[in-house]
Formats: C-alpha cells, sequence, structure tokens
C-alpha cells in the first residue's frame, strides 16, 4: 500500500468537513485546533465544508467530495485532518475520482464516521490513512490537546521511523458532560480516570497482520460495495461510538451484540488473525464486561488474539493507528506494536 510523505514542520495541514456540520456551532473549537497545529509551526487551510452546517451534513455531497478531492491535489497539503465524524461520509464516495486520488497520497486522518473514507481510500486507492485524532475532538481541546494524542499523532505522521509499540495511555477520559455549545469546555477540563487496567487479552496469543477497521457500526456501511477492502488475513481494528439517542451515553449493548453478530454472519470474524477492540466510550463496568463477554462469543471457534482496551475512538487519548499498515499482537509481551512506518521520507 501506499504511504503518504511524512509531515515537515511549515508543511499545510487542511481541515475538511467529511460528514457533520458541528464546527459551525463550536467554532471556538475549529479555531482552537488551528492555533494549535499552528503553535506547533505548521500552515492551516480551512475548507469550505468546515464553515457550513445543513440539516444532515456540513454541505452538499459534492461540495464535500470537491473539498476532499482539492486537499489531496494540492501540493502544498501534506495532512488532511477531518473536524469531526457524523452519519454521512459515505455520501461522498460516488464523488470522488479515486484513480486521481491515488496519485496524490496524503496523510488523511480522522475516527468514527470517516471509516467510510478510510475503508474506501484502501480499496480503491491503495493508501495508508490514519485512524486518529480530529480537529473539534482532540486538537480542539481546551487548554491544549492531551499530550499523549498528539505526541502519537506527530511520532506517526512526522516521522519515517518504524512507528513501534503502542503502549497505554496512564490515563483516560470518556466524560462528555462539558457543553460544547456554551463554551463550557473553554473554562473546565474533563476529568481524568488512571487506567488501571493497560491492554486486557481476551484471548491470548500472537498475530501479525495489516492493520483494517473503525467505528463498529460504520464498518457494516461498505458490506457489498466496491469501496470495501477485503478483510480476510487482517487484524481488525474496532471500536463503539457514542448512542444515537445521547451523544454522552454509549453505543447499546443491543446494538454491539447486532453489529458483532452481522461480522460473524458474513464471515469476517473467522478470517482473522487478530481482533484489537478500543476501550469502550461511556460504558459502566458492568457493560464493559458485557461488551467483552460478546466480542468472545461472537469470535468462538477462532484462535486469534484478541486485545481489549486500546487507545483509539471515542475515548481520549487517542493513539494514531495506520490503516493498512502491519501491526503486532503478543499476548505474552503484552505488546501492541506498529511494525513499520507510517509514512515515508
Amino acid at each position: 500500500m501506499q504511504r503518504p510523505p511524512r509531515l515537515r514542520v511549515g508543511d499545510v495541514v487542511a481541515f475538511v468537513a467529511p460528514a457533520s456540520g458541528i464546527a459551525v456551532p463550536a467554532a471556538h473549537r475549529l479555531e482552537q485546533g488551528k492555533r494549535y497545529f499552528e503553535s506547533q509551526g505548521y500552515v492551516v487551510k480551512i475548507f469550505p465544508s468546515c464553515y457550513q452546517n445543513g440539516p444532515y451534513s456540513s454541505c452538499s455531497p459534492e461540495e464535500r467530495a470537491t473539498d476532499i478531492m482539492q486537499a489531496f491535489q494540492d501540493p502544498q497539503v501534506k495532512a488532511i485532518v477531518c473536524t469531526i465524524g457524523g452519519l454521512t461520509s459515505h455520501e461522498l464516495l460516488e464523488h470522488l475520482d479515486f484513480s486521481i486520488l491515488a496519485t496524490h497520497p496524503t496523510i488523511f486522518c480522522g475516527f468514527s464516521d470517516i471509516t467510510t473514507m478510510h475503508l474506501a481510500l484502501q480499496a480503491q486507492a491503495n493508501l495508508v490513512t490514519f485512524y486518529g485524532p480530529s480537529v473539534l475532538c482532540q486538537f480542539g481541546e481546551f487548554p491544549a490537546p492531551l499530550t499523549y494524542t498528539t505526541d502519537a499523532f506527530f511520532r506517526t505522521v512526522a516521522s519515517s521511523n518504524v512507528v513501534g509499540d503502542v503502549l497505554p495511555s496512564s490515563t483516560w477520559s470518556d466524560d462528555k458532560s462539558i457543553n460544547w455549545f456554551t463554551k463550557a469546555d473553554m473554562t473546565s477540563i474533563r476529568p481524568m480516570k488512571p487506567n488501571d487496567a493497560g491492554y486486557e487479552w481476551l484471548r491470548p496469543g500472537a498475530a501479525t497482520g495489516r492493520l483494517l477497521g473503525g467505528c463498529l457500526p460504520v464498518l457494516l456501511n461498505l458490506f457489498g460495495t466496491k469501496y470495501m477492502p477485503s478483510l480476510v488475513d487482517c487484524i481488525l481494528l474496532v471500536e463503539t461510538p457514542e448512542s444515537e439517542a445521547a451523544f454522552d451515553k454509549g453505543f447499546s449493548m443491543d446494538m454491539a451484540n447486532q453489529c458483532l453478530g452481522v461480522l460473524r454472519m458474513n464471515g469476517t470474524l473467522q478470517h482473522l488473525r487478530g481482533l484489537v477492540v478500543g476501550r469502550g466510550f461511556a460504558y459502566s463496568v458492568d457493560q464493559v464486561n458485557e461488551l467483552k463477554a460478546l466480542v468472545l462469543h461472537h469470535t468462538r471457534g477462532t484462535t486469534y488474539p484478541v486485545v481489549y482496551g486500546v487507545d483509539c475512538g471515542h475515548t481520549d487519548p487517542v493513539a494514531t493507528w495506520p490503516l493498512g499498515g502491519t501491526v503486532t499482537l503478543d499476548s505474552h509481551a503484552n505488546r501492541v506494536s506498529i511494525d513499520d512506518a507510517g509514512v515515508v521520507e
């Protein structure tokens, strides 16, 4: 797979809104993300979709696709960071020319609904992309982004060295009680909890393979289309989002069970080399245990390693995961590693 050139100080970082238009009512976080990158020596280019907020998406699929195409083709843009996720990234795909995108490998980073874009770029353009922080959720944090998140991001996209071991964070948070829309986040800091558990091996073993995946329910959107890469023999990354009913509540156990059941029914879970499960968002201890039980239930009859509690997705901090890159899982060494560089010199 094609890896993009690494990010260098002085390069242009583009902000785009492939789905939600929440950057409009949360404009202070968009500006905070911009200030952060500028403070690190980068130039920020904010594309028009970031300034629009339609009923379902930031703007029309055609306008969002235009932003993506222009950002990839702009020779000055070396990284594209999505503002946030949403529900409608899939609408862009028919409007993108993947043959052109394949000739302009560029760092592309985001999570949640952006899973759709990651999968399509891998299937149609053979590009390594990055499941990692977004502008509003991570880089727009007050008073500053979490150090674990930023260290992991630049280690993965600004260096052509092998990324190596991904260590669990020492603290974490899934608190969403501080209201962005009243700008309470500008003066209140989210409470953090100690990450005493670290990595939890639901099934022991060792495996190496290509990392693919993303947000659990979004994965299901592309099966049966040309935009879905083969998941056979990959190490699959999955993580759960917030509830559709409330942004500060976790994905329901019923829905998690359904999604995992679909992945078993279509044969995905039977043909992996390993499974990486992100720390559950906004779950009680009992719900976390139930999620782990569901994972083991739906992967029954397999022998590959399964690790729970990695830093990705809807809890913070997050690592930056090169989708399409090679990872190793080793329960005996309690080790999760990225075995190659995410970018090239």
